[in-house]
């Protein structure tokens, strides 16, 4: 369960992740706290339209201002719940790593030279 809860203080939009056993579901709340009032987000309901036509407005809109720090919450909420990027657009840090390491390796061979230091 994410630990920024709802109803923990913190003005503007929450998320919170939880697992429905009877429905085997992970089950995703959105709440928005504004003052001393509290708005809990509803099913979203789905309405058909042609395809050509434009979307109109969507279905939450985070500003600027706010809207890296809330989404960061959802984020953290999904992860919390076990979701993961796929395989295939996570990052493989491996070469990374390699390629720092034989950078410092050359950096200890450079300054070892240069100080007459023998390995």
């Amino acid at each position: 369960m994410n630990l920024w809860h709802p109803r923990a203080g913190n003005e503007g939009v929450a998320f919170l992740t939880t697992y429905n056993m009877e429905w085997q579901s992970t089950d995703l709340y959105v709440a928005n706290r504004s003052g001393s009032s509290i708005s809990v987000g509803q099913p979203v309901v789905f309405k058909e339209q042609d395809p050509s036509e434009r979307m109109g407005e969507p279905t939450l809109r985070f500003y600027d201002r706010q809207g890296p720090h809330q989404l960061q919450h959802l984020f953290n909420s999904l992860w919390e719940a076990g979701l993961r990027p796929p395989k295939d657009q996570s990052v493989d840090i491996e070469p990374v790593i390699q390629a720092k390491d034989q950078h410092l390796n050359d950096l200890r061979t450079c300054l070892f030279s240069q100080m007459g230091i023998k390995k």
